[in-house]
């Protein structure tokens, strides 16, 4: 059903409402008139449902583009129609740039002035229907950003599986991971630095991605991944090679799907999370700011968490007072700097991850 076309005349001249109202009526619309701005505004907020405004430039006490803006607020997509003499055209120039959509010379031509109405009319509903299409693909595509993200979380969740069920880390390994990265990056943030980067998305991803560090580990032989005591020079070497292959997997994942920014990210942590600040780190002896943000940040967490529970290769864990001052010595050296003093600022809420976790 087609909507009701209602029409406000605002004008302080009383004969000018009452022909424009009654023009109006007899082409089969409603109006209603008012006499300054203070009553037209008053109009808008009672009654609103207005489609068409038709509005005196000049009138005492508020002009008419003075009220404008306002009458915009209070109607969805108001036309509104300047009605001039000669010597105020310029300001009904004015007037639409600031959202009129049109303005007549007085004395006003009738048969214009049914024209211009609904031109007025039609344009109205153009609007309405194009913001209802900008609504609508924008539901659609926030719903489908929703999809992406549970097709992304499946992605990231059978990797990390796939990780845990080769070298035997636990979910609370990783969920401690997460959560830690997630705390330096916030100490960060804190300490003003990487601000531009480290935007919410972005720590978002982070939280995601941190455990997928070590998915290069699947293609580790379990004679060397499992081996409860210290690796021999060249079974390390083998090991180190964990880095390349999650590099090289996630890569080709990301070659099949698209750029994404979580894979991407996910690559930066996999493949980097063992370069040192001071470029004596693998696989590709990277330094400083060569190392992504992602990586430096993880390295630290990933460190962290090594010496603080027990492994197989090493029964028992240190204590968190000797794993803070490991931390501090290698900063400059093995860590960046500022990740580790934004581990420092945070300290207390690891502390407290630690324990809720381990």
């Amino acid at each position: 059903m087609a909507e009701a076309v209602r029409i406000l005349v605002v004008d302080d001249d009383a004969m000018i409402r009452d022909v424009l109202g009654r023009v109006a009526e007899e082409l089969g619309w409603a109006a209603d008139q008012a006499g300054d701005a203070d009553e037209a505004l008053s109009l808008c907020k009672e009654r609103g449902g207005y489609q068409v405004c038709m509005l005196d430039v000049r009138m005492p006490g508020r002009s008419g583009l003075e009220v404008l803006p306002d009458l915009l607020k209070h109607s969805n997509e108001l036309a509104v129609i300047m009605l001039t003499g000669h010597a105020d055209v310029d300001a009904s120039v004015r007037a639409m740039k600031f959202g009129a959509y049109d303005f007549l010379l007085k004395p006003v031509d009738l048969v214009i002035l049914e024209q211009r109405i609904q031109r007025a009319i039609e344009w109205r509903a153009a609007r309405l229907q194009r913001k209802m299409h900008i609504q609508e693909v924008e539901r659609l595509a926030a719903q489908r950003a929703d999809e992406l993200d549970e097709v992304r979380r499946a992605i990231i969740f059978g990797l990390v599986k796939l990780t845990g069920c080769r070298d035997g880390e636990t979910g609370l390994h990783l969920a401690r991971m997460q959560r830690y990265c997630v705390e330096i990056a916030a100490g960060l943030r804190e300490l003003g630095l990487h601000r531009s980067e480290l935007t919410d998305s972005y720590i978002r991803d982070l939280f995601e991605c941190a455990p997928l560090h070590d998915i290069g580990k699947i293609g580790i032989p379990d004679v060397i991944l499992r081996k409860p005591g210290p690796l021999t020079d060249e079974e390390r070497v083998v090991m180190m090679t964990h880095t390349t292959i999650g590099y090289d997997a996630l890569r080709q994942i990301r070659e099949k799907v698209g750029a994404q920014t979580f894979l991407d990210m996910g690559i930066e942590v996999a493949g980097h999370h063992h370069e040192h600040w001071d470029g004596k780190g693998y696989p590709e002896g990277l330094k400083e700011h060569e190392i992504p943000l992602s990586a430096r940040i993880t390295a630290i967490a990933d460190v962290f968490d090594a010496l603080t529970v027990s492994r197989i290769y090493r029964p028992e864990a240190f204590q968190y007072e000797e794993v803070c001052d490991i931390l501090l010595a290698k900063r400059g050296t093995q860590f960046d700097p500022d990740v580790v003093d934004a581990f420092f600022n945070r300290q207390g809420q690891i502390l407290e991850i630690k324990n809720e976790l381990t």
